[in-house]
């Protein structure tokens, strides 16, 4: 797994020497509140997530500038469990992912935010 890189700050532009990956589960929406695992990668100013690690075919991807804000949820908040955290688009659209501990719940929204511009 790597850790955020970078090399400079530039507060409230998109920085796209951000990047980290690793193993998630997303949340379903709607009628499916299922649980799936998932591969998440930030690179570029990009957030895919993807069926699998380097699979590419129907992965959703979103652009870091279409980002609202991103944050820690509580586990006991509905069916959420710990290690949680929600993306929010800037069209009020929402994605709950579980890492797979704390440490990588608090490196993917540090980097997220850092990849946003709003954190240094």
């Amino acid at each position: 797994r790597q850790m955020c890189i970078r090399d400079s700050h530039y507060p409230g532009k998109i920085r796209k020497d951000i990047s980290h990956d690793g193993k998630v589960k997303k949340l379903g929406t709607g009628s499916d509140m299922q649980w799936s695992d998932r591969y998440l990668y930030l690179r570029d100013g990009w957030l895919h997530l993807c069926e699998a690690k380097g699979i590419v075919e129907g992965r959703r991807s979103l652009s870091v500038d279409t980002l609202a804000s991103v944050s820690i949820l509580a586990p006991n908040a509905g069916a959420h469990k710990p290690h949680c955290f929600v993306i929010f688009t800037k069209t009020s659209k929402s994605t709950v992912l579980q890492a797979q501990d704390a440490e990588q719940q608090n490196t993917w929204v540090r980097c997220i935010l850092q990849s946003m511009g709003v954190m240094a």
